[in-house]
């Protein structure tokens, strides 16, 4: 096999395994399209989620994009992977972390099509994960208000 058809169907790959595997592994849980109780939330949070995010990424609007992010927001790119510290910096990389085909991926994506894990939820090609995180507008130490945020981004490569 070419080493560019092994990269292609890498993602493929992992997720056969980590569904094959599931309890074996311990840590591992299958990921599961469209059930998002693995995920410890409900269709009825998560596609709302999903739909003001696209709402937000089809006009571009980098400001409404980072409202739906948790901070620090792990970014992995071809590089390494970092951190985006804040929403200023995320506005001012937004171009770079919205690249088109992330764009493309959120916009086509449909709720039903989703993954979902112990590890929260993603597109499917896993270029956008989030989760429920403790709400960034509670007080320091208080984690009484769950809310739903973008966790990382993927860049696969780029």
């Amino acid at each position: 096999m070419s080493r560019d058809i092994i990269i292609a169907l890498s993602p493929i790959l992992v997720l056969c395994m980590t569904v094959a595997a599931g309890p074996v592994l311990g840590d591992i849980q299958p990921m599961i399209w469209g059930n998002f109780e693995a995920a410890g939330l409900t269709e009825g949070q998560v596609c709302p989620f999903l739909e003001s995010l696209q709402a937000a990424v089809r006009r571009r609007d980098a400001a409404a994009v980072s409202t739906f992010a948790s901070f620090p927001l792990s970014v992995t790119r071809k590089t390494g992977s970092g951190w985006v510290r804040s929403k200023a910096e995320f506005v001012k990389q937004f171009p770079s972390i919205f690249d088109p085909d992330v764009r493309k991926e959120v916009l086509s994506q449909r709720c039903e099509e989703l993954f979902a894990s112990s590890h929260g939820v993603t597109t499917s090609a896993m270029s956008v994960w989030f989760m429920n995180v403790c709400d960034p507008n509670e007080p320091p130490g208080a984690c009484k208000k769950m809310r739903i945020l973008m966790v990382a981004v993927n860049l696969h490569g780029r």
